[in-house]
């Protein structure tokens, strides 16, 4: 997902939200104060323990009781004008471990009439977002139990800041056509969805889904998974003046990946499939009117889902893909499991102006919703994946436009370097900010912000494992990784042991250092040229904050080195202190030193004391050497 983006202040915990196009910034004000009310005051030297009382404050995974294995929605939105809805819920479930004696569900403002567990009436509290049912007999294991829950929704309540169901009655007099009718959205990332259906709100619950939604003749409706429905245009006849859409997603997805769109909606076909053998259906929904400005932009995908088969190496995992642009949809874009909902400015960029969050989207089927992230925690599996998307799609559009290798690996670069950009204020203030995979949050939401931001480091620590291994091996890696948690979650040693199986290679200090240590090194660097004795001596000096619990980096750092006589010299040099240092005798005055042109060290670099007079080599003068210089040892 993209979410808007903003700044969390230098002494506090990170807060808010991260970065997105398109989003209306008044509504960001109200989001902020929301989330600010989240977060108390501490001022101590680890925010991690709270200071009066010691409680350790981060936040771990809540148990697992229940296997949820089918959520089934029946949906009566009589008038889309009025915020009612009603709702009958199934839920099909097994006891893990031993019989269960409660099941305790993520429920917000549902408005509960009756519950059932195999038909009979059950007691049950409903209190604080919490549904608890007491069962007595308790539930036997790895016996399939129904809870059916009837309850009807206010819908002025169900959305939360950006998430939940989120309703407009329309306004019928406006200028912009898709704003005068009634519509709704769902948002469901990080934990939204129990404010419409009940459910575990956590990633690493994976269910199969089905909506069946009864709306006016005139409103259309999208969910996951394939229309069951006759009529694949407009649902089927459901009484006068009304229609039922079945929509079954029958392979497994967490709850926040379940969406619902309903409105008056333009729905066209994705043109092109069959230039690269696609079976795949694809649809694009938006406001009416708008069926042309649609295929304009999403005109890319056809390209992208072939693209993105081949570099994952695993086929597109369900039923169909779809893009929908909600008029009221602020959070940029989310992935939901087959069906992708994008931002209203959408509609209106130019021709392939959209594809980087298209292709971050698109990604996500796969790393996201294939394979979850086990927890939070763990997201920047989720986003840094499809960050790297864009990257790799920026150099696949050059070449599908004749570009060549070095101008499309010019453009992957010049992605990854703006992600280093994006991180240009990150320096180490463990403990008191949190690591990109960390479990110290007040909010999940906050995750997305955070300076070690899993989107813009999420895609420097990849970039560094496929300078690493290699493209081909780190293709090989991420393939493993994708078989082996299709339909599941993975943390983030998950994909380090999928790298090392394919590379031979030990990554626990290189995941223990990027992944699991906040912040970023930051190096000035010296040349020291001695013309007696031919040698070029270059002095590595780290300059951001080390203490005990922010230690030195450690890595080796590529540069290479032009002579005066047309020579390269490619080298390493070993930084593992404060201070490291290295020298090299050449066989002429060096003309320019570039270190670590592909960046596959994550870090900022000034050069203080340059060659006099050096003249500046362009990265596509590198010989063979350099961009090897990362491989697999």
């Amino acid at each position: 997902m993209r979410y808007p983006r903003l700044s969390p202040g230098t002494d506090s915990p990170p807060s808010g939200l991260s970065r997105v196009r398109f989003a209306p910034a008044p509504l960001l004000v109200p989001l902020l104060c929301l989330l600010l009310l989240t977060i108390p005051a501490i001022a101590q030297s680890d925010p991690r323990i709270e200071r009066d009382t010691g409680r350790d404050l981060r936040v771990w995974n809540p148990p697992r009781h229940f296997d949820h294995r089918h959520l089934r929605l029946e949906i009566d939105f009589p008038n889309p004008a009025e915020p009612r809805m009603f709702v009958r819920q199934r839920l099909t479930m097994a006891a893990i471990g031993r019989d269960r004696d409660l099941i305790e569900l993520d429920a917000g403002p549902l408005n509960i009439s009756s519950l059932r567990v195999d038909g009979k009436e059950r007691g049950f509290s409903h209190a604080q977002r919490r549904l608890s049912i007491p069962l007595r007999p308790p539930a036997p294991r790895d016996r399939e139990i129904t809870l059916e829950i009837d309850y009807e929704l206010d819908l002025r309540r169900t959305a939360i800041a950006i998430g939940g169901l989120l309703w407009n009655p329309g306004e019928p007099g406006s200028p912009q056509q898709g704003r005068r009718h009634p519509r709704l959205h769902t948002q469901g990332q990080p934990q939204f969805n129990h404010n419409w259906f009940a459910c575990r709100d956590r990633p690493d619950e994976k269910l199969t889904t089905e909506l069946i939604v009864t709306v006016p003749d005139e409103f259309r409706v999208l969910s996951n998974g394939r229309l069951l429905s006759r009529n694949k245009d407009w649902g089927d006849r459901a009484g006068e003046g009304r229609r039922r859409w079945h929509w079954l997603q029958d392979k497994p997805h967490s709850p926040y990946l379940v969406t619902l769109v309903i409105g008056m909606m333009d729905v066209v076909e994705v043109e092109g499939l069959d230039d690269y053998g696609i079976t795949v259906p694809m649809r694009l929904w938006g406001i009416e009117g708008s069926a042309e400005r649609l295929k304009r932009v999403f005109a890319s995908t056809p390209a992208m889902f072939d693209f993105f088969q081949r570099e994952y190496g695993v086929e597109y995992p369900w039923d169909k893909y779809d893009q929908v642009i909600a008029p009221d949809y602020i959070g940029g874009a989310m992935e939901n499991t087959s069906a992708s909902t994008f931002a209203s400015g959408f509609l209106d960029s130019a021709p392939g102006a959209a594809d980087r969050i298209i292709a971050h989207e698109l990604a996500h089927q796969w790393i996201g919703n294939l394979v979850t992230c086990r927890t939070w925690e763990h997201i920047w599996l989720n986003e840094g994946y499809a960050s790297m998307a864009e990257a790799l799609w920026a150099a696949e559009s050059v070449r599908l436009k004749g570009g060549s290798e070095a101008d499309a690996d010019g453009a992957y670069l010049e992605m990854v370097a703006g992600a280093l950009r994006g991180q240009g204020a990150n320096r180490p203030r463990a403990p008191r900010e949190p690591a990109m995979a960390s479990n110290f949050y007040y909010d999940p939401i906050q995750i997305f912000a955070k300076r070690d931001n899993p989107y813009q480091k999420g895609l420097l620590v990849l970039h560094m494992l496929r300078e690493r291994l290699g493209p081909d091996l780190f293709r090989k890696g991420t393939t493993l990784f994708i078989e082996r948690h299709a339909y599941g979650t993975a943390e983030s040693n998950d994909l380090r042991r999928a790298m090392e199986e394919v590379s031979g290679l030990s990554l626990e200090k290189f995941f223990d250092q990027w992944v699991y240590r906040h912040g970023l090194p930051e190096l000035r660097i010296d040349l020291d040229w001695n013309a007696d004795s031919n040698t070029l001596t270059i002095r590595s000096e780290q300059v951001q904050p080390i203490d005990e619990y922010n230690p030195a980096f450690v890595f080796d750092m590529p540069v290479t080195i032009f002579a005066a006589d047309d020579s390269v010299l490619v080298q390493r040099i070993k930084v593992d202190g404060r201070i490291s240092e290295a020298s090299f005798e050449l066989s002429a005055s060096p003309v320019d030193v570039m270190i670590d042109p592909r960046m596959t060290v994550t870090c900022r670099k000034r050069v203080r004391t340059p060659l006099p007079g050096a003249r500046r080599t362009e990265a596509r003068e590198l010989p063979a050497e350099a961009f090897a210089a990362g491989g697999v040892r």
